[in-house]
């Protein structure tokens, strides 16, 4: 009877030992969602909420709380576009990982109106930390550049993927404003007051949304939708101006950041 009895116990615990990894694992991988209105900003309370800074400009990093709230970041001379004549880098690009395959990501801009070439920002999203790494690039951006021929600068939403060793592809080219309706019409900039994007990616299918600014609430509509098999582990908020001199530094203020992990793999 006693042995009986150590045998029952011992599969009861197994059993119980069982369930509660199963649990456990259940729990961990069900990443809870993750929301930044950036109102700490030292390294200290940046780190606790699992951000981290990749080749950091000290002088402009140290301006990263200049604006009226919100997490300030400065259009720097860089890129992660291939260029022969210089190193792919992005200054203070503002990281964290992504603990699923499948995920909801949205940021806010406040008061972002880019206005000479190639100034843009917005999110990085990549399978690993290298900067080559294969890659999406979400971003508001200016651009007046037609070859030979002027034209109208206009603002844009961009997206561009990078394969790796592989000219990158530009997935998304969406005129938002041209420079001569604003010009005619400055009341148009309010579209930009509260812009917000959304990237929605479930397995290979992902999504990629836009909300003009007029409204702090205004709804999102989708911009496109692509099977991108790229299974991104890390987002980046970022700024630059490309490999240009001519282009201010301008500041860019990201007031919002989330990321909800959908289906938990």
């Amino acid at each position: 009877g006693g042995l009986k009895g150590w045998l029952v116990w011992l599969i009861v615990g197994g059993i119980l030992a069982g369930v509660l990894v199963v649990l456990v694992l259940v729990y961990s991988a069900k990443a809870p969602g993750f929301t930044d209105d950036f109102h700490g900003l030292s390294a200290d309370s940046l780190a606790a909420h699992g951000w981290w800074v990749v080749a950091p400009d000290t002088v402009y990093w140290n301006k990263r709380g200049a604006g009226r709230g919100g997490l300030t970041l400065y259009t720097l001379e860089g890129d992660n576009w291939p260029d022969p004549e210089h190193a792919s880098v992005i200054r203070n690009l503002l990281q964290r990982r992504i603990p699923c395959s499948s995920f909801t990501l949205e940021w806010h801009f406040e008061d972002f109106i880019p206005h000479q070439d190639w100034q843009q920002a917005g999110v990085l999203l990549s399978e690993d930390t290298a900067i080559g790494s294969r890659s999406l690039r979400v971003s508001i951006a200016y651009n007046d550049y037609n070859g030979v021929y002027p034209r109208s600068g206009m603002i844009l939403l961009q997206a561009i993927v990078s394969r790796g060793g592989m000219k990158p592809e530009e997935i998304a080219h969406v005129p938002l404003l041209y420079e001569d309706s604003l010009r005619r019409n400055p009341a148009v900039a309010s579209f930009f007051d509260h812009t917000a994007l959304r990237i929605v990616k479930e397995g290979d299918r992902l999504r990629i949304l836009y909300a003009d600014g007029i409204l702090a609430n205004t709804s999102f509509r989708q911009i496109g939708s692509y099977e991108l098999p790229i299974d991104f582990r890390y987002a980046g908020l970022f700024a630059l101006k490309g490999f240009v001199d001519s282009s201010a530094n301008m500041p860019v203020r990201f007031s919002y950041f989330s990321l909800d992990c959908e289906n938990f793999k």
